[in-house]
């Protein structure tokens, strides 16, 4: 009697040292037991009924049914109950809160603008993405964070701030990167990824984020909007 199994999902799994495409059928051979009986990811995905076992003449629906079968082969000692519980991809110590500027802002050629955004709540803060329509070669921005409601009491200012009220400066200065491999540009929009690496800032609430978009004399308009990339502590 041999032991087949089947991919029944929709994308592919790599089970006992082989990648199983969408509905594959493979025959285990007797060289191929200690490569599976080593595998908890075969076992989770037979137990969750992703990895159909089969014997010689059919398969079974049951997932129950396929580990006994599995077992009575003698390709798993183990039982059910004893499945091993996967670990998680990550411990759920924060949580995704991405968020985006409310307006688009417009930069006219040879001008600067600053496009801010607000934290209304406690968030960390490890980069972005600037979209830009028309960016030139030269075009160039800063990022930093600012206390413009000052909210921060005076006598901490000058602890706690590198210029207040600029409280950090994350970016001094840094090029639009328009059309290079840096860049990912659709027809006249720029996405310019402002990255923090290997920094993930804590921001207070009511202090904002600010990218600075300094235009060079040539060109059209600029119109500009921001992605931040922020996560919430649990």
């Amino acid at each position: 009697m041999y032991i087949r199994i089947k991919n029944n999902d929709t994308v592919n799994h790599i089970w006992g040292g082989k990648e199983f495409l969408p509905s594959e059928i493979y025959t285990i051979q007797t060289a191929d037991y200690q490569n599976f009986i080593s595998n908890q990811s075969f076992f989770a995905s037979v137990g969750s009924g992703i990895a159909l076992i089969g014997s010689s003449d059919e398969f079974f629906s049951n997932p129950v049914e396929g580990w006994e079968f599995l077992e009575h082969e003698g390709i798993t000692s183990l039982s059910i109950s004893s499945l091993p519980e996967a670990e998680p991809f990550a411990l759920p110590s924060y949580r995704t809160k991405r968020n985006a500027t409310e307006d688009i802002v417009t930069i006219q050629s040879g001008t600067t603008e600053t496009i801010d955004f607000k934290l209304d709540s406690e968030r960390y803060v490890s980069g972005g993405c600037l979209i830009i329509e028309n960016a030139e070669f030269g075009d160039y921005c800063t990022a930093e964070v600012i206390d413009i409601d000052t909210i921060i009491p005076a006598p901490y200012r000058t602890e706690l701030c590198e210029n207040y009220p600029t409280v950090a400066s994350y970016i001094d200065k840094e090029f639009i990167k328009v059309k290079t491999p840096g860049s990912i540009t659709v027809g006249s929009i720029t996405q310019h990824e402002i990255d923090t690496y290997p920094l993930n800032a804590k921001i207070t609430a009511g202090l904002y984020l600010r990218i600075t978009y300094v235009a060079v004399s040539s060109g059209l308009d600029r119109r500009a909007c921001v992605n931040y990339y922020l996560t919430k502590k649990l």
